[in-house]
């Protein structure tokens, strides 16, 4: 008896998605990057209205004219001289794409390239940043400010909430106060930290000087 042949058609092998595997690294890595790959998408719509073209219209009219980085020539509309300044800078003829309307303002990628993803949370991020700042405040000698001391997030040893927050208008002259005493005290903060800075800067100038000149000589020299 001769044998029967059945077609079922196109085969479709679809396969999940496993958390933590180089698969899902990859589709996540893809799926970054085409969803984000055209920012001028959602000013491009098809069925926009007159009013809504124009609102795009005005932006971009005002994106030429602001300065998007050291280097452009709006710089000059405020009497700033740019970084690399060059014969022949005209504001408002910037070339960068920051100014382009289907840019509206954000030049360059739009996503962190996925060979540079830590996976850490941005709380994650704030708490390394903060820690590499107190090193150094400590390194120097000073004492790492509690900025976080009066955060409605702040608990108390009872579990709750240290300080409620709630509106209340104040008084003219205290709150006066309280705006001058906060920059006094963010001014104190800045200045600390560059203090800091300058002086680890230094310690590593001076590590590095020294382990240079305490290196062995090789003498690659042929011998006789």
């Amino acid at each position: 008896m001769a044998p029967y042949d059945s077609n079922c058609g196109t085969q479709t092998d679809i396969k999940g998605i496993v958390a933590g595997t180089p698969d899902a690294d990859r589709a996540v890595r893809y799926l970054v990057k085409y969803l984000n790959k055209s920012i001028a998408e959602p000013f491009a719509d098809d069925d926009a209205d007159a009013a809504y073209e124009a609102h795009i219209d005005r932006l971009h009219c005002e994106l030429r004219w602001l300065p998007c980085s050291e280097q452009c020539s709006n710089w000059l509309r405020y009497g700033v001289q740019p970084a690399g300044a060059a014969e022949g800078m005209v504001p408002g003829s910037c070339p960068k794409k920051h100014h382009d309307r289907e840019h509206l303002g954000l030049g360059g990628r739009r996503c962190l390239v996925s060979r540079k993803w830590t996976g850490k949370t941005l709380k994650r991020h704030k708490a390394d940043r903060a820690q590499v700042v107190k090193e150094a405040l400590l390194n120097y000698g000073y004492v790492a400010p509690e900025i976080e001391r009066l955060s409605a997030e702040v608990l108390a040893d009872d579990g709750k909430p240290r300080y409620l927050w709630t509106p209340k208008q104040a008084n003219p002259a205290t709150y006066s106060r309280i705006i001058m005493r906060g920059i006094q005290e963010k001014r104190l903060w800045i200045s600390q930290y560059s203090e800091a800075k300058t002086f680890q800067a230094a310690v590593e100038r001076q590590a590095r000087s020294e382990l240079k000149t305490n290196a062995p000589v090789i003498n690659s020299a042929t011998p006789p």
